[in-house]
């Protein structure tokens, strides 16, 4: 073959060997956007949830420990679970929070910040987000135009 079209080979195969690393890209980013959009609906899920069961109770300590049980109930964690107390003690932070943000008298607790801390703990105590022990899945993203 001559020279030049050796080049035009050469230029090709460069070619489709970007394609190739942008599918791979492109397919890596959209997979770690899916899992973060699903953490975020998870965790709306489950602070909403704790909100809830704190939101219930006037009494502050009470409030504390039934957020507390209702995120433990909803993601399995249980007394029979050698963790099961430190667990609780650290959402509980997170309950306390809820519990102030609730209050109109109180300062506001920041309920996100305390949640993150939790979660960022939990992540590096267990290997795993938090937000894996609830199974449902979050609304998916269905494009509007489908090309």
């Amino acid at each position: 073959m001559p020279a030049f079209v050796d080049e035009l080979r050469r230029r090709a195969e460069e070619a489709a060997r970007n394609e190739s690393a942008y599918r791979v890209e492109s397919r890596d980013r959209l997979a770690a956007l899916e899992q973060a959009r699903i953490a975020a609906y998870r965790r709306i899920e489950l602070v909403g949830a704790l909100s809830r069961a704190v939101g219930a109770g006037e009494e502050r300590t009470a409030a504390v420990d039934a957020g507390v049980t209702a995120l433990c109930d909803m993601t399995g964690w249980a007394s029979d679970n050698e963790a099961y107390e430190e667990v609780r003690s650290r959402l509980a932070v997170v309950a306390d929070q809820a519990w102030l943000a609730a209050q109109p008298d109180e300062v506001m607790g920041d309920v996100v910040t305390a949640f993150s801390d939790f979660e960022a703990w939990y992540a590096e105590r267990f290997k795993a987000p938090f937000t894996s022990l609830i199974a449902r899945e979050a609304p998916s993203f269905s494009p509007v135009v489908d090309f």
